[in-house]
């Protein structure tokens, strides 16, 4: 055989192996998202519902009415009632030798040096979690970008202009014409800066700094003393019952940023980092670190690309979300001072 013939059998026979690789790739593609086991579908197709830009993709493989029957089966069943203001006493007992379990010292025992905050890290395995413990509710504040019409800020950026110590990312919004509509209800310091014009489920702080979960609409909001509202969700507790889920909760796993309060006033943020803005947790995830902590009343703020957490104006997780890394322009935070 001539060398030249020989180079050339070498070639086929790479290009052979090639597709052969490629053949068996899309046949294992094609049994995870058609075979016997559920868990791919439903992950898949959850996680691609729930993100803003990337329901085309179940659309391209599953019909309507397979991506219904895969929702109904996967969602979050929220506890139906409003936050009962009067349970939050503001009561933390800092003064203590002992505690009931590793999770209340966790909370409890503040960092030397600094009494208004500290952040606690969590490995899982897949993903890091960071629960931010706010001390005294009265130094959480929420802020919105001071350019919405041209497409919002990074959460780094509010927080340099509002002098944060720490801050995250609040509630979506919809992009028009390069702005930044906020989704629903949306109030900084008492003042309505965006209105569906109808009751919305609302994630907010009063007068009294206590976290309040209440269906409302926003002249309700004013007249119940509403000071910073913004609209996202599911509830995960409200009143100290947990919300119960179908499957993995029907929003699949990825980052997220969540918002709570214990009885005794303290506030936490919790940060779920993920990896390419896929990997992270579930909602029932999410949920059992609040009950961990004996979280009160807790919501889940806008997650995947849009989560993040500042620390003295440097980014503590890696913002990813689908196909990109980085932050993202939000339209408002929660920022601590």
């Amino acid at each position: 055989m001539t060398k030249q013939k020989q180079v050339k059998k070498q070639k086929v026979s790479k290009f052979s192996v090639f597709l052969i690789i490629i053949d068996f790739m899309a046949l294992v593609c094609f049994f995870l998202a058609y075979g016997p086991i559920d868990y791919f579908r439903d992950f898949f197709v959850t996680s691609a519902m729930t993100s803003m830009t990337h329901k085309h993709f179940a659309y391209t493989l599953y019909s309507e009415a397979e991506i219904k029957r895969i929702l109904d089966n996967n969602k979050v069943i929220e506890p139906e009632e409003d936050t009962d203001s009067s349970k939050i006493t503001f009561n933390p007992n800092f003064e203590t030798d002992t505690y009931e379990s590793i999770y209340e010292e966790q909370i409890l025992k503040k960092n030397k040096g600094n009494d208004i905050y500290k952040i606690i890290k969590l490995e899982e395995s897949s993903y890091t979690a960071y629960i931010t413990v706010i001390y005294d509710p009265a130094r959480v504040h929420l802020v919105s970008a001071n350019n919405l019409t041209r497409g919002g800020q990074e959460v780094e950026e509010m927080a340099e202009d509002n002098n944060a110590l720490v801050a995250i990312n609040g509630g979506s919004a919809k992009i028009r014409n390069r702005a930044l509509i906020p989704r629903g209800i949306f109030m900084v310091n008492g003042k309505v800066l965006s209105d569906s014009g109808k009751a919305e489920k609302i994630i907010a702080f009063n007068k009294e700094h206590v976290l309040v979960l209440s269906k409302m609409t926003s002249k309700q909001a004013k007249k119940a003393g509403i000071v910073d509202a913004v609209c996202f969700g599911p509830y995960l507790i409200v009143n100290g019952k947990a919300a119960k889920f179908n499957g993995d909760g029907g929003y699949g796993n990825r980052p997220r940023t969540a918002i709570g309060q214990r009885q005794d006033g303290i506030v936490l943020f919790v940060t779920i980092n993920g990896h390419a803005g896929f990997n992270g947790a579930t909602m029932e995830e999410l949920t059992k670190i609040f009950v961990r902590y004996k979280t009160y009343n807790a919501a889940n703020l806008d997650g995947g690309g849009s989560t993040t957490l500042v620390e003295k104006g440097k980014l503590v997780n890696n913002p990813a979300g689908w196909g990109y890394t980085g932050a993202r322009h939000v339209a408002n935070a929660f920022i601590v001072k």
